[in-house]
């Protein structure tokens, strides 16, 4: 049953040519000197997930993987795991960038000079280092956020962004897709009716974000919503809007689930408390799984698409509890 589970959680999300591609080949026994070298932003709950699909297919293929993170999110490290792989002579690098900046760009350029492809997962970084993206689409995930936010506070009424990172293609796609979202309601209207009045930068960090949150709640009594673009940033806005007991006026849409930790609650408790009322739970065991299955496509000699939709599924107390929502925000126990 286990099993069976693994292999639905790889196909919730995926599009037809993840599915197509996944049963299309099969799970070969032959171990080869193939190495694969995964290297992802940081530890988070979230990296850990991607962790396991990366292993999985691996271990289905009989391909060597290494795995490295940093405890933070850290582009001088992976810039440091990158060229660590190049004298490892690795065949392909999976990379979660932290950011798309020229420093690591260089490094994945040097990578490709050395005969190493290099695929993106989770947020893209400039067409010349990659074969190829699979992630969420991030502008969409930000777009159906600001759809169900501006359904919370009724079309009307001042919005305060939590952001991750300034230079971070997921932090900047969600913040456009959402802003874009909102000018778009707007502009039906004679006046705007929604406004974004600030954006805070949190740095992906928990506590960062809280102290964020709380900011924005302070400097703008009216403040009706907080949209946080990643894990780090909801969990802070959560703790924020429940210290300040602003539950009944201030919501807050986010990204990711995330287990209960120390000195916050679960994503599950904080919908089923009325704090956290909606967050996009995306893929990051499929993005870990696929990153490595199509890497092998590349050793293989074949093609693959540039860009690779994982999906994104809206969460909220209506749905939070139906099975192929729990199988997306849990697949470390499935």
């Amino acid at each position: 049953m286990k099993k069976n589970k693994n292999k639905l959680i790889r196909l919730i999300t995926a599009g037809a040519l993840t599915l197509s591609f996944i049963f299309a080949g099969g799970c070969g026994d032959e171990k080869t000197e193939h190495h694969i070298a995964v290297i992802c932003k940081s530890s988070d709950e979230y990296w850990q997930s991607a962790k396991k699909g990366a292993e999985d297919a691996g271990e289905e293929m009989g391909i060597k993987i290494t795995y490295n993170a940093s405890e933070k999110e850290d582009v001088s490290e992976q810039i440091k795991y990158v060229n660590n792989a190049i004298a490892d002579n690795a065949d392909v690098i999976v990379i979660a960038p932290v950011q798309d900046s020229d420093e690591l760009a260089d490094a994945l350029k040097k990578a490709k000079s050395n005969n190493i492809n290099v695929i993106i997962i989770d947020s893209d970084m400039r067409e010349e280092v990659r074969e190829s993206c699979i992630s969420t689409n991030n502008t969409y995930g930000g777009a159906i956020s600001a759809r169900k936010l501006s359904e919370f506070i009724g079309n009307h009424g001042d919005i305060g962004i939590i952001t991750h990172a300034p230079t971070s293609a997921t932090a900047i796609e969600r913040k456009n897709g959402f802003i874009k979202q909102i000018d778009e309601y707007n502009s039906e209207n004679d006046v705007p009716v929604m406004n974004v009045v600030a954006t805070e930068n949190g740095n992906g960090d928990i506590q960062q974000s809280k102290e964020a949150t709380i900011k924005l709640i302070n400097d703008y009594p009216d403040l009706k919503a907080v949209f946080a673009t990643n894990q780090g940033g909801t969990i802070g806005a959560c703790m924020a809007v429940e210290e300040l007991g602003k539950a009944d006026s201030v919501q807050v849409v986010g990204f990711d689930s995330f287990s209960k930790g120390d000195g916050y609650k679960s994503a599950k408790e904080y919908t089923e408390d009325d704090i956290l009322d909606g967050f996009i739970v995306q893929n990051p065991y499929n993005m870990g799984y696929l990153g490595v299955r199509y890497a092998k496509d590349i050793m293989d000699g074949q093609t693959i698409a540039t860009a690779i939709d994982t999906g994104a599924t809206l969460v909220t107390k209506d749905n939070i509890h139906d099975s192929d929502v729990q199988l997306i925000m849990n697949p470390m126990q499935n």
